[in-house]
């Protein structure tokens, strides 16, 4: 996954996970959150591999 990608689909899991907290929809928010998680994790798996293949 291209790493732009990961990162902005982790933030707009992480403004959907407050804007759902805020309506009352915690089970949802909690899933966007786990969600966001994720796909910041992705970036930065993303970054150090990029990172890594550049000292090769």
């Amino acid at each position: 996954m291209p790493k732009m990608l990961a990162i902005g689909l982790g933030t707009a899991c992480v403004v959907a996970a407050v804007l759902l907290f805020v309506s009352g929809y915690v089970a949802a928010a909690i899933v966007a959150v786990i969600a966001g998680t994720a796909f910041d994790l992705l970036f930065v798996k993303a970054l150090r591999d990029e990172r890594s293949a550049g000292r090769r």
